[in-house]
């Protein structure tokens, strides 16, 4: 062995002692064991954060980095509970859909149609709701049991009362004043639905309506069952010439109010003529229209009961 190759080794053997004898105290060692943490701390598992995070620690200042992990899958995730309120026009299909996913928490409201009775006439109406996944709970127990549970109460159902063509068009002339013309219209075309007055007495108020539409009115008569329209010219009218039309002040209309509901409603209709300007104008009033519809609710809770396992409350 050379002089020089047994120099390295005495050197080697001194360097690794000196190195040794330093790690038994802290004091020289700062450095080495600050990377120790570091590494330690970078190598630590994720931490979940929430249903869709993962917190990392950052070494460099000690700084925590979170991800979603959602925006890394390669498909969109699925909801973790049902949510959302799907419409149905018509119990069956409603019932169906309920039938699927009902517990015994489930319940169902049905609106309060007092004061909506010419809206729900011509326009779509939430009548009730199903809440599918409401809070669970057993009542009639004192306390009631699991009173402090709750449910999410986000999954629910609609049931879509959608008017008629029927519906639409007397509903649309409802608490408004309407011109000879589409009063007569309105008689033409709603012809089917009127049960009184009689065919016969409807022909003839229409033949009439048509032969004093170009005649200036000078007054409006009501006796509280029969009323007549006075004009200023004689003309040809269903009796002979004249220059008088009587019409009825009331009228009976037999309908189905709602599309996929059977249930019909019979509404006794008044009708108040005014002159304005030598034309006659008509208001149609109905008074027991919110009660007639009331009863087609009631018919609908019913209905809903008996298809679904939850209970009908009015709200």
């Amino acid at each position: 062995m050379s002089t020089e190759d047994t120099a390295t080794q005495i050197t080697g053997v001194l360097d690794h002692t000196t190195t040794a004898d330093s790690l038994r105290t802290v004091a020289g060692a700062q450095q080495l064991i600050q990377e120790a943490i570091e590494n330690g701390l970078a190598a630590g598992d994720p931490r979940l954060v929430g249903d869709f995070g993962l917190a990392f620690l950052k070494p460099e200042g000690y700084e925590v980095e979170t991800l979603d992990v959602r925006s890394f899958e390669d498909e969109p995730r699925l909801a973790s509970f049902r949510s959302g309120t799907l419409k149905f026009v018509g119990v069956d299909s409603l019932a169906r859909y309920v039938g699927r996913y009902q517990t015994a928490n489930s319940v169902a409201y049905i609106r309060d149609v007092y004061g909506r009775g010419v809206s729900m006439l011509t326009t779509d109406t939430d009548a009730a709701t199903v809440i599918i996944d409401d809070h669970p709970g057993v009542l009639g127990t004192d306390p009631p049991e699991d009173a402090q549970a709750v449910g999410r109460r986000a999954h629910t159902a609609a049931l879509v009362l959608r008017p008629t063509a029927a519906a639409k068009r007397w509903g649309g002339a409802f608490g408004k004043a309407i011109g000879q013309e589409e009063f007569l219209d309105l008689v033409v075309d709603g012809i089917g639905e009127i049960a009184a007055p009689d065919g016969a007495q409807l022909r003839d108020l229409v033949s009439d309506l048509h032969s004093i539409r170009q005649a200036e009115v000078k007054s409006v008569i009501r006796t509280g069952g029969e009323g007549a329209i006075q004009i200023n010219e004689n003309v040809k009218l269903h009796a002979g010439v004249g220059d008088k039309v009587t019409f009825p002040e009331t009228m009976t209309l037999v309908l189905q109010p709602f599309a996929s509901i059977g249930s019909t409603v019979k509404l006794e209709v008044r009708i108040t003529p005014k002159v304005r300007v030598n034309i006659v104008e008509f208001t149609l009033t109905c008074p027991t229209l919110d009660d007639q519809l009331a009863h087609v609710l009631g018919d609908v809770a019913a209905d809903l009961v008996d298809r679904t396992t939850g209970a009908a409350t009015t709200t």
